[in-house]
C-alpha cells in the first residue's frame, strides 16, 4: 500500500501539472525509481518521501505563482526552489506583469 506521504505528494504532482519525471530529477532521484515507488512497487524511505512531498507542493505553488507563465524546464525550476524567493513575491512579480495589480 501507497504510504500517505507519497499519495500527498502524488496529488500535488498532479495539481502542478509537472511530471513525475521532473520531480525525481528535482529530488535526485532516478524517475524509474520514483515511478515504482508510485505504482506501490518500492519503496524510497521516509526521509525521500518526505523531500518529494516538500518539493512537489513548492513546485505546485509556484507554479500557481507562475500562472499564466509555464516552466517546462526543470533545471529552471530547480534554479526557482533554491532561489529562496517566496512564490507570493512571484505572484506579485506576474501580476505586475500582465497589469493585475
Amino acid at each position: 500500500m501507497k504510504t500517505a506521504t507519497l499519495a500527498l505528494a502524488e496529488s500535488h504532482i498532479r495539481d502542478s501539472s509537472v511530471s513525475t519525471t521532473t520531480i525525481a530529477k528535482l529530488v535526485n532521484v532516478s524517475p524509474s525509481s520514483l515511478s515504482a515507488a508510485m505504482r506501490d512497487i518500492t519503496y524510497l524511505g521516509s526521509e525521500k518521501e518526505a523531500e518529494i512531498l516538500t518539493t512537489a507542493v513548492k513546485v505546485s505553488k509556484f507554479q500557481r505563482a507562475l500562472e499564466p507563465l509555464v516552466v517546462r524546464d526543470w533545471e529552471s525550476l530547480k534554479m526557482l526552489l533554491d532561489s529562496g524567493v517566496e512564490t507570493e513575491r512571484v505572484r506579485q512579480l506576474v501580476n505586475a506583469i500582465f497589469g493585475k495589480e
